[in-house]
């Protein structure tokens, strides 16, 4: 496993190097040592974990979670039985991996997901999948000022409706190292939204 990680960094490192060499050419000429140098080193600098990625390891670990969900914003929500949460930091801390078991509306739910932070877009990516529906789901965001608030915009269809590309929004607040909690926000028209779900995750 070790040498087979190292192969791909390696392909990895060249593949960046001859991206350079190209960039330089198509300007007009070669790029001199110390600018070939400055390029790789700017690229080991974003490809390389932050602050934001410590963030979301929080989620690493084993958790159980009981989730509110409102079918109407007037009405009372319903509560789920508790599920689990199951997650690991991957790809050198670089990415968290997620599967989640619970019960939704009497279903078994099994999940996948997988959480990063792209440095050079500074914004958070997540994406979802499950065992209730065909679609990929996958939204990207950002953090207020304290980096404990992680708001990603979305979107999705419905298929109750047929309504495509339906706006919704998802909330992470980290509450401290064994509490978070999540919201989705259904929208009901332009920048018009309800929490339509609440799961609150302690870890174990």
């Amino acid at each position: 496993m070790r040498r087979s990680f190292l192969g791909c960094a390696a392909v990895i490192a060249i593949i960046a190097l001859f991206s350079v060499i190209s960039f330089a050419q198509q300007q007009g000429g070669q790029p001199s040592p110390e600018d070939m140098q400055k390029m790789m080193q700017e690229y080991m600098k974003m490809g390389a974990p932050g602050a934001e990625h410590q963030k979301i390891a929080t989620l690493a670990g084993e958790w159980t979670n009981v989730s509110k969900m409102w079918m109407d914003p007037k009405a009372e929500p319903m509560t789920t039985p508790p599920g689990t949460h199951s997650g690991q930091m991957i790809l050198g801390g670089r990415f968290l991996q997620f599967t989640e078991k619970g019960d939704m509306m009497g279903m078994q739910m099994d999940g996948w997901g997988l959480m990063g932070y792209n440095k050079l877009r500074k914004y958070y990516e997540m994406i979802w999948i499950d065992n209730t529906a065909t679609p990929m789901y996958y939204a990207k965001g950002t953090a207020d000022s304290t980096g404990n608030v992680i708001t990603l915009m979305g979107k999705v269809d419905d298929p109750m409706t047929g309504q495509k590309d339906k706006d919704v929004k998802y909330i992470y607040r980290f509450m401290d190292d064994k509490t978070v909690i999540f919201e989705m926000w259904d929208s009901t028209g332009p920048d018009q939204f309800y929490k339509s779900m609440e799961t609150t995750y302690t870890k174990k």
